[in-house]
């Protein structure tokens, strides 16, 4: 259903976050690591970021 769908989305967004995170520790230049960041921080918004709230 339409649940399962927006399930998904977060965890494979999760999924992307969690490997440029693992990039950016590795990256072998400061700038590349900063744009891994600021593509972590965009994507960790929305219904992203709410999954990741302890309520």
């Amino acid at each position: 259903g339409p649940d399962d769908a927006a399930g998904d989305f977060v965890r494979s967004t999760k999924q992307l976050m969690d490997l440029l995170r693992q990039l950016e520790d590795i990256a072998p230049q400061d700038d590349l690591a900063a744009e891994l960041r600021l593509a972590v921080d965009a994507l960790n918004r929305g219904v992203v970021a709410y999954s990741s709230l302890e309520l």
